[in-house]
């Protein structure tokens, strides 16, 4: 069995979970899916983001432009599963209307960003997803294999 990766940014974290809820109903389950974001909730995670990008199946160009999304606020969904499922779960990312790369990676150089260099705190989760969580509480960061999110709302 291949397995291939998709990976989509978004601007918000309410477009990337519904993107999530959509992928989770139609079959996809925890292990295949990821999420990446930069919130304040969360400690600090020691580096590599590009190399987690990139060991996650992202270009090492896209990957640049993906951790300036995050570092910008945005929340990046990764989907890797079988490659004959992989581009259903990218129809599906698409319908949710996720950032085009290209076009926002213009965007940045025509403002004079020159690539990604660490700047800014990208947030890691600190307690195991399936820790109970308080109430209005938030779990998001780059997720592992198996890991729910949670933020207000379930996610």
């Amino acid at each position: 069995m291949s397995i291939r990766t998709h990976t989509s940014l978004f601007d918000t974290h309410s477009d990337a979970i519904a993107a999530v809820r959509d992928l989770e109903a139609t079959g996809f389950t925890n292990e295949e899916i990821r999420i990446v974001g930069n919130y304040a909730d969360m400690a600090t995670g020691a580096g590599g983001l590009l190399g987690l990008l990139t060991e996650g199946g992202v270009d090492e160009k896209d990957a640049h432009v993906h951790a300036e999304g995050i570092r910008r606020g945005g929340t990046i969904v990764t989907v890797r599963t079988d490659a004959t499922r992989v581009s259903h779960a990218a129809n599906i990312l698409t319908r949710h209307m996720p950032v085009n790369i290209a076009s926002r990676e213009a965007e940045y150089r025509k403002a004079g960003w020159n690539g990604y260099n660490g700047g800014g705190d990208v947030m890691f989760p600190t307690q195991p997803a399936d820790q109970p969580r308080e109430a209005g509480s938030r779990q998001t960061g780059c997720l592992p294999p198996g890991r729910a999110i949670l933020s207000p709302g379930g996610y």
